[in-house]
């Protein structure tokens, strides 16, 4: 499951830019719910999503 929300993320953060991707968005775009997102993920940090 992470493998595939940061592939979304990095989809996400290309077209949209980083500071306008929304975490409920990538949630969205993986599917499932905001707070399901937040088990594998604590929050939109650059430095956690840059090192995927």
């Amino acid at each position: 499951m992470e493998e595939t929300i940061f592939a979304v993320a990095r989809q996400e953060f290309s077209q949209h830019g980083f500071e306008a991707t929304t975490m409920r968005k990538i949630a969205q775009e993986v599917g499932i719910t905001a707070p399901n997102l937040y088990r594998y993920v604590e929050n939109k940090d650059l430095n956690k999503w840059s090192i995927r």
